[in-house]
């Protein structure tokens, strides 16, 4: 057990653990205790980034929803139809191709399709977005990665 006195001399217990004194976090050297902020900050958004990519909201109601299987003709709960692919509202199923079939000005989008390869596309997308904007914004890109290809985040 480590007892710590910080500059007020108000006692704190640390189970052992190094921290700092100003922040009161675990040890966080070599990172200022304000680039520490930062950065659970900036990680945090581009997670939520991450997450909304792979989501649909209903036209109608607004609720948010994925799919893990299934055709890509979504009806929320709501009764409110769209397409999972364009997001469009779709108020028939003449506007998907079938398997086999190749796309037309009439039916754009394919009525199954891989799923996990869609999701991995959208996160990929919204990383190499969130990394762009993280270079434009910040000055965190020395702390924070972002894995395009793989859409996570490393923090170094």
């Amino acid at each position: 057990k480590l007892i710590l006195l910080d500059s007020l001399l108000q006692e704190r217990v640390i189970a052992g653990t190094p921290s700092s004194r100003l922040c009161q976090e675990p040890s966080h050297i070599p990172k200022r205790c304000g680039e520490l902020l930062q950065v659970e900050g900036a990680r945090k958004k581009i997670e939520e980034q991450l997450s909304l990519a792979m989501l649909r909201e209903c036209w109608q109601c607004k609720k948010m929803f994925y799919k893990e299987q299934g055709c890509n003709h979504m009806t929320c709960t709501c009764g409110a139809r769209m397409c999972y692919i364009c997001k469009k509202r779709v108020d028939k199923a003449d506007h998907y191709y079938g398997t086999g079939s190749h796309p037309t000005p009439d039916r754009p989008c394919p009525l199954y399709s891989d799923i996990q390869a869609l999701h991995k596309q959208e996160v990929s997308a919204a990383a190499l977005k969130a990394k762009e904007e993280l270079a434009r914004s910040t000055n965190l890109t020395s702390l924070l990665k972002i894995d395009v290809e793989e859409g996570k985040i490393v923090v170094d």
